[in-house]
Parts: structure tokens; C-alpha cells; sequence
């Protein structure tokens, strides 16, 4: 169970296959729709563990939206994280 974090929120991340569109190819991380922040945003976090599970496996982080000309959800590397089963 992840305890909280002053500044940060706690939500439900899940990994995607993304090809072109203007960013690199390959695995991202999203939010999943019912969070308080909107699925589109962007999710900084970490490489390994996105390359070490499957897409579409779901993760239980700490988030906080960093405000800049293209917002996106900053997770810390070196803080845990919980993994949840692929959705």
C-alpha cells in the first residue's frame, strides 16, 4: 500500500504501445480514464519498469501535474511502485 506524499496524488497508471505521431516509438504511460487527471496527459516514469512489463500493465504511483507549454504527470523513480494486474 503506497502512503502518501505531500504534493503528489496517488492514481492508477497503465502502459501503451505508441508508433510516430512526433514522439518516439514504443512503450508509454498514460493514466487510466478514471483518474482526476485526463487520460491524453502525458506520464513521466520510469524505463525499466515499463520495458520489464507487458502493455497494458496497470501500476499504482504517485503523481503531480508539472505545469509547462505541454503539461504532463511527473512520477518519481525512486519511490515504490505497485503493480496491478494488465487490464
Amino acid at each position: 500500500m503506497l502512503k502518501p506524499r505531500p504534493g503528489y496524488e496517488i492514481i492508477v497508471v497503465e502502459t501503451y504501445f505508441e508508433k510516430g505521431n512526433g514522439v518516439h516509438a514504443g512503450i508509454h504511460v498514460r493514466n487510466v480514464p478514471d483518474s482526476t487527471f485526463p487520460k491524453v496527459m502525458r506520464v513521466r516514469f520510469p524505463k525499466k519498469l515499463r520495458e520489464a512489463h507487458e502493455e497494458g500493465t496497470r501500476f499504482r504511483v504517485h503523481a503531480r501535474m508539472v505545469d509547462c507549454d505541454e503539461p504532463f504527470l511527473h512520477t518519481n523513480h525512486a519511490w515504490e511502485v505497485e503493480v496491478l494486474k494488465k487490464r
